[in-house]
């Protein structure tokens, strides 16, 4: 079979093919654009979906369901039926377990159907998105602008001081706070 290139798929493009890994997979928690598109309804463009799962999923399991696993330059990559690139966290997600991940999800409803997903907490959403930020991946810090100029007023710091060190919760904070500043 010839793969073709990830594509830049469309917020929500991935929001519906959220819905389907959610009725294939079961307890699901999107933390990546998806979580960030629901959050601050931004537009921006991603190649794939990232999800932890609550209980490890073998490939064989994900086979059976219809998801191709393959090589690609040296790396293992995972597809959904509908041929989207997933990222599946069952260990932590930038640090933070996944067990934690789980348990501060948020259910959101999605569509006009009423069709629930579950994203990561705001507060593990920034964590992990502070974590994961890197010259290498300029869109970590895009998602923390965004999410700070739609969402400054909403972050509970209790929750956001439980999923890290004191050190790193003034470090966010600070982050979080200069970016709700800045104005488009």
């Amino acid at each position: 079979m010839i793969y073709r290139p990830t594509k830049n798929n469309t917020p929500q493009e991935l929001v519906r093919e959220a819905i389907l890994i959610t009725s294939e997979l079961g307890n699901v928690v999107f933390v990546g654009a998806v979580a960030v598109y629901l959050y601050t309804r931004t537009n921006r463009p991603s190649r794939d979906l990232d999800f932890a799962v609550a209980s490890k999923i073998t490939n064989e399991e994900l086979r059976m369901k219809g998801y191709e696993i393959f090589e690609e330059n040296g790396k293992e990559v995972k597809r959904s039926p509908r041929r989207y690139k997933v990222d599946i966290f069952d260990k932590d997600v930038s640090g933070i377990p996944v067990e934690k991940i789980i348990e501060t999800a948020k259910e959101i409803k999605v569509e006009n159907r009423g069709t629930m997903i579950k994203i990561a907490s705001l507060e593990a959403l920034i964590v992990a998105k502070h974590t994961a930020s890197r010259p290498s991946r300029p869109q970590d810090d895009d998602d923390l602008y965004e999410i700070a100029q739609t969402n400054f007023n909403k972050i509970d710091k209790e929750s956001l001081k439980q999923l890290v060190d004191e050190h790193k919760f003034h470090v966010i904070l600070e982050t979080m706070t200069a970016l709700q500043k800045l104005r488009p």
